[in-house]
């Protein structure tokens, strides 16, 4: 019996929001291609009964929004918590045996860490903005390239839905191409 290629996709929001949508477009299509699809979310929501109806193997398993505050203590402890959940998602990694991992947000980083210490592929979505132009993501001034070098750190590869995202997360001189 021929395995079926397998991906686990990191999954931040349960809402139906545009990020859980276009992760449910993406597993449909991998499925409709003779993928077996993982999706992990961070917490119980909406959207996790259309993934299952639409054939995709749930898991729910904690990880957190690090890039929400402006106070270095509170990152650090909001990092602490994502390595906590990384090693989480590394056993369920183990169980799943995905052949890439696909992190649809940068609103979390324990799945892309999980896979960099698991040796797995790793694509990175990223569609937010930072806090500096107004977006969701917010991060200490003293820190504000955290972010951009951490998924350069941890991903194999990186999509971005813009320049403008290009440009905020990693900088305009980064190289990052739409």
């Amino acid at each position: 019996m021929v395995r079926r290629p397998t991906i686990a996709i990191v999954q931040f929001s349960a809402k139906a929001d545009g990020s859980s949508i276009s992760g449910l477009m993406l597993a449909d299509g991998l499925r409709k291609e003779g993928w077996e699809t993982h999706v992990i979310f961070s917490f119980e929501g909406p959207i996790l009964d259309l993934y299952k109806k639409n054939g995709h193997n749930v898991h729910v398993l904690p990880h957190k929004s690090w890039l929400r505050t402006k106070s270095v203590v509170r990152l650090l402890r909001n990092v602490a918590v994502e390595l906590r959940a990384a090693k989480k998602m590394r056993l369920l990694y183990a169980i799943i045996a995905p052949d890439v991992v696909y992190v649809n947000t940068l609103a979390s980083f324990a799945g892309s860490w999980a896979a960099l210490r698991s040796r797995i592929s790793c694509t990175w979505h990223i569609r937010e903005l930072l806090d500096d132009v107004g977006g969701e993501m917010v991060v200490p001034d003293s820190l504000r390239l955290l972010p951009g070098r951490i998924v350069n750190y941890c991903a194999s590869s990186i999509v971005v839905n813009s320049t403008a995202v290009a440009d905020n997360v990693f900088g305009t001189d980064s190289g990052i191409e739409i």
